[in-house]
């Protein structure tokens, strides 16, 4: 079993001399543009970020344009983490906050999902064109329950094929959260977009680490 596995992710793992290619770079417009062949691309942004909370924020059609970019690329020496929002511009704040991503995606014929970051703060939905298609956490209309972070990836709705989508993460951070962490907010460390088999085993092998 872990064989298959490996087998299934070799494909998405570049070679230590690789150069990143130039299908997952920014446009100057913040779409990025993700050219899928049997991988799995690492969504570094840059993203959208704005603080707050309106759920028409999750809509396609949202002019985001005035938000924040913020980037999701690992420092040199980071092991892969994301300093979050307090040590980004947004000492203090907790609560409500969103990231939006307009992505085109090209070379798709097959299902896909997109893979969370296990370390975020604390408790999170994702849209995709305005459709949830997961959470992590439970949102009443009043309070947010959080967890311990775990491994989660989420299918994306069928029809995602060679078009551009919008990727919307809404995010919350308990007010404790930042006593713990002085980096604390949001995600650390990019969401993984690729197909569906892919993702579901580089959330397997989370899992078995």
């Amino acid at each position: 079993r872990a064989i298959l596995l490996l087998l299934l992710l070799l494909p998405a793992m570049p070679c230590a001399d690789a150069q990143p290619a130039p299908s997952a770079a920014a446009a100057p417009d913040h779409i990025i543009y993700v050219k899928l062949g049997t991988s799995a691309v690492e969504l570094y942004g840059p993203w959208k970020f704005h603080t707050g909370d309106n759920l028409a924020w999750a809509q396609p059609g949202f002019d985001d344009s005035a938000w924040t970019n913020m980037d999701l690329v690992p420092p040199e020496g980071s092991d892969g983490y994301v300093p979050g929002w307090t040590a980004r511009g947004y000492a203090g704040y907790s609560g409500y906050a969103w990231y939006r991503l307009q992505v085109a995606v090209e070379g798709a014929p097959g299902p896909l999902s997109l893979k969370m970051p296990e370390s975020v703060d604390d408790a999170y939905q994702v849209f995709v064109d305005g459709q949830r298609i997961g959470e992590f956490g439970t949102f009443h209309a009043r309070h947010v329950t959080a967890y311990s972070a775990l491994p989660r990836a989420f299918r994306l709705p069928p029809d995602i094929h060679n078009r551009t989508i919008t990727i919307a993460i809404r995010m919350w951070m308990d007010s404790a959260t930042p006593f713990n962490s002085p980096d604390a907010g949001g995600l650390h460390s990019p969401p993984v977009l690729g197909y569906a088999s892919i993702i579901g085993a580089q959330v397997q092998l989370d899992w078995d680490a």
